[in-house]
């Protein structure tokens, strides 16, 4: 995620009909562009660029008793909380974004929005579920597929996090004993990729093209 563990786009794309995951109700609408990214409210910011631009902005799912505020364009403009499953129509070019650091765990998901027409609908109440049990550590990861430490199926697992702690190696990550560097999606040395589950809570594996390689790994349970 963009800056701290904030901002990597978990979804994006054109409804013709905006129907997606997170939305029902939808009613008749002409097509937008929209995109969906998690913030980490765990991590204190102030005046945070999130970068976004839009005629809607929308708290679609946020940790219990998390908040932040935000400002529309200007970081000087008015602060407006969300502390809940809230939207907002208001066209702006940047948001900022300013939050206390508050419990492990805390996240909230923000969906943004350009174009078409709204008819009146209701986001989903849902809220982001706190996490309960937090494993990270080292691993060492050579030529040889091995499961992820802490890595195994899990419906419990929520967010993880995976850095290439390496100076040269370029590391791969997949869903089974069978990735490689020419399936696994690639983590090169010194970058860290941030998934958000349950979109997928089954085995996580990993592969390098260095015998030796030093990686680090944040897992999230609820």
């Amino acid at each position: 995620m963009a800056g701290t563990n904030s901002g990597d786009l978990l979804l994006q794309g054109q409804r013709p009909d905006m129907y997606s995951p997170f939305l029902d109700n939808a009613g008749s609408l002409k097509p937008i562009i929209y995109q969906v990214t998690p913030f980490d409210l765990s991590v204190a910011h102030t005046g945070y660029e999130f970068e976004a631009t839009g005629t809607f902005f929308a708290v679609i799912q946020i940790t219990s008793g998390a908040s932040f505020q935000a400002s529309f364009n200007e970081s000087k403009n008015t602060l407006i909380t969300f502390d809940s499953v809230q939207q907002i129509k208001i066209p702006f070019t940047k948001v900022y974004i300013t939050n206390t650091a508050q419990p492990a765990g805390s996240i909230c998901y923000i969906f943004t929005a350009i174009g078409g027409e709204y008819t009146p609908y209701y986001v989903q109440k849902t809220v982001a579920p706190t996490l309960s049990t937090v494993y990270h550590g080292t691993q060492t990861v050579n030529a040889t597929a091995v499961l992820l430490t802490n890595g195994g199926s899990n419906p419990l697992r929520r967010t993880v996090v995976i850095m290439n702690n390496s100076s040269s190696a370029i590391l791969y990550v997949g869903t089974s004993n069978a990735v490689t560097a020419a399936n696994g999606l690639p983590v090169l040395y010194g970058g860290e990729r941030h998934f958000v589950t349950p979109f997928w809570t089954g085995d996580i594996y990993l592969i390098s093209d260095t015998a030796g390689t030093d990686v680090r790994y944040w897992i999230g349970l609820e």
